[in-house]
């Protein structure tokens, strides 16, 4: 087929495009128009849900009566401690006062045996102070049971005492046997005891935080074992 383009030019037989202007000849269709229409595919949108974080770790529960490795570990201290501080009590004061200072040590040490975590000096004085609290309760305990099946009073063993050092006169005989004396001298007496007891093995607490307690299983660090 020959003839001319509409810009004038002649066309070559057989072609399908103008070879100056690129214009398709008449009779033929392009390549696109000639394209079967492909029919549309629907699309389908999934929705997903929204991707939210994972939830932090849970902290690590405080020093406390809430916590039950710390009522463990302080009441185990305060068992273990308590005979050989009552035995070595009439050789030494200092021994039994050393006693309790190993009672809060031993507290930290088990405590950090049950839960593998650290442990700061601030969290070290909480559990020698609470395994000082059973040791105080223990011995508190283990004198009321003496008291309950002794013959002697308190008023009786405080006169013996005072005749001993040669105090007892008639008006010291007669304030002891005033109830209210008595009453008011246990309970300073108890007091005097309980913050003897508990701020001793704080410091023994305190100690043993200090040492062992940056590491999170102090019986694998030190070669320990408590069982």
């Amino acid at each position: 087929m020959n003839g001319n383009c509409t810009c004038g030019v002649e066309l070559v037989e057989g072609a399908r495009f103008c070879h100056k202007c690129g214009r398709p000849v008449d009779g033929f269709e392009p390549l696109d128009a000639q394209a079967e229409e492909v029919p549309a595919v629907p699309v389908v949108v999934v929705s997903l849900p929204p991707l939210t974080a994972p939830p932090p770790p849970l902290p690590a529960p405080s020093i406390g009566f809430r916590n039950r490795d710390t009522i463990q570990a302080a009441l185990l201290a305060a068992a273990i401690t308590f005979l050989p501080a009552s035995a070595i009590a009439s050789l030494s004061g200092l021994l039994f006062f050393g006693g309790l200072l190993v009672n809060g040590l031993l507290g930290v040490l088990l405590y950090l045996r049950r839960s593998g975590r650290g442990m700061s000096t601030i969290e070290g004085a909480r559990q020698g102070w609470i395994s000082g609290l059973f040791f105080f309760a223990i011995t508190s305990l283990m004198m009321i049971l003496t008291m309950a099946f002794s013959d002697k009073g308190v008023g009786d063993v405080m006169r013996e005492t005072a005749k001993a050092q040669g105090t007892l006169t008639p008006d010291v005989a007669k304030i002891l046997d005033q109830p209210a004396f008595l009453a008011g001298v246990i309970v300073v007496a108890m007091v005097t005891v309980f913050v003897l007891f508990t701020s001793l093995a704080s410091l023994g607490g305190m100690l043993g935080a200090r040492l062992f307690g940056a590491n999170a299983n102090p019986s694998q660090q030190t070669g320990l074992k408590l069982s």
